[in-house]
């Protein structure tokens, strides 16, 4: 009797294990699917700056903002709710979608980017990725923070490079109005949005 119960037992938890891995198989798989979507750029509109000497195009909802540092392009804001810092919740304007473009001046690529980050270039980045045409180091920060941030520095010429700062919403809760999400993962938007970048000479 003993032996009937436990190879019963045995059979509920196979069928049970099997069930939930393909249930986790199958949201993985739509996940992905979804991700990999093209987004349909028809829309967009255009932007070109002759001091970074660089062009590219965006979702013609985000918003352009020229400052004397740098340019920013991203989505109208929200008020949102973020633990960053500590276990209470507190107050913070956010935006689902943003990117952070400086312009910065030094005597080589390497030495820009220590000046920038702090540490060597050297081994210190995550991953190369193209950007009009030329390889670009980057690395990812965002633990325990509001907002997960990837940085590029995107050389110009010998002298010159351009930080780009990509953001992901991730310690950010009950935004009003609401992050929509409606164009899919901030990482594939960004890779669309690199994907159009040019130099103007």
């Amino acid at each position: 009797m003993k032996k009937i119960i436990l190879g019963g037992l045995i059979i509920v938890i196979g069928i049970s294990v099997s069930y939930l891995l393909f249930n986790i198989g199958n949201k993985n798989k739509q996940d992905q699917i979804q991700t990999s979507e093209e987004i349909n750029t028809s829309g967009w509109s255009d932007y070109h700056n002759s001091e970074y000497n660089i062009g590219f195009s965006y979702p013609s909802d985000f918003i352009i903002e020229e400052k004397s540092d740098s340019v920013e392009i991203y989505t109208p804001t929200s008020l949102c709710k973020t633990d960053e810092g500590g276990p209470t919740l507190h107050e913070i304007v956010a935006s689902e979608y943003r990117i952070q473009i400086i312009q910065h001046e030094g005597s080589g690529y390497d030495q820009i980017w220590q000046e920038i980050f702090g540490f060597s270039s050297e081994n210190n980045y995550d991953g190369m990725k193209n950007i009009a045409g030329r390889e670009v180091q980057y690395f990812h920060q965002g633990a325990e923070m509001a907002f997960g941030k990837t940085a590029y520095l995107l050389k110009l010429t010998e002298t010159e490079a351009l930080e780009i700062n990509t953001y992901i919403p991730i310690l950010i809760y009950g935004c009003d109005p609401p992050f929509n999400k409606v164009l899919g993962s901030a990482n594939h938007l960004y890779d669309q949005i690199f994907e159009t970048f040019e130099f103007l000479d």
